[in-house]
């Protein structure tokens, strides 16, 4: 992501959207943010909303219209934000970081459910077992939001790299392509995917049971 994707967020933007002169400014809501203030970042996410939304609309493809919308979109993000806040990371040192993280939070909330069991349906062999309980998961009936299963799995998953390998593999990238966009060799790829699909196996077979 180069920083021509990000926001402009200068005075004829700041006052976008639910943002107030006598509100605290972003400035202001980082340094709490810094200090672990989950209602500043949820003031900051809010600050925002107009701007953050508009990203959301931005990518939708319209592949995926049919399945999704700009306000489940949103909604995924926001919540996905609030539990991250809640988890105590990952810090927002600026504002750069705080739009990186969103566009991160974003770019995994495309990962739609529609499209991961079409991928599910096309995996190798050695890939299957954890498919299988993927599918199994996500078919559920008593599943309320179709996002709420790759939420866990995301949320499982401590390390960033970790959640990126799993994006990527989600959208059919080869192990070559995904090292490529992580800065990891082929092999090193392919023994950490084998522990995320371990590790994700086992504790989605646990919520089965």
């Amino acid at each position: 992501m180069d920083s021509s994707s990000f926001p402009q967020t200068s005075r004829d933007q700041s006052g976008m959207g639910g943002y107030r002169p006598t509100e605290p400014s972003a400035e202001v809501l980082l340094g709490r943010v810094r200090e672990g203030d989950r209602n500043a970042a949820g003031a900051l996410f809010e600050r925002y909303r107009p701007l953050i939304r508009q990203r959301c609309r931005a990518k939708i493809r319209p592949s995926l219209r049919g399945v999704t919308d700009s306000e489940d979109l949103w909604s995924t993000v926001a919540r996905r934000f609030d539990a991250m806040m809640a988890g105590g990371g990952p810090s927002v040192e600026s504002e750069r970081a705080f739009w990186v993280l969103v566009g991160t939070l974003i770019e995994h909330a495309v990962v739609d459910r529609v499209r991961v069991l079409r991928r599910l349906e096309r995996v190798n062999s050695e890939d299957e077992p954890f498919a299988a309980t993927l599918r199994e998961r996500l078919e559920r009936r008593e599943t309320s939001h179709e996002s709420e299963v790759l939420d866990e799995a995301f949320r499982f998953l401590t390390q960033p790299v970790d959640r990126d390998i799993l994006t990527l593999w989600l959208f059919e990238h080869s192990h070559k392509e995904i090292a490529q966009a992580v800065g990891m060799t082929e092999v090193g790829v392919r023994v950490r995917w084998h522990k995320i699909r371990g590790l994700l196996r086992d504790h989605l077979e646990g919520e089965l049971t």
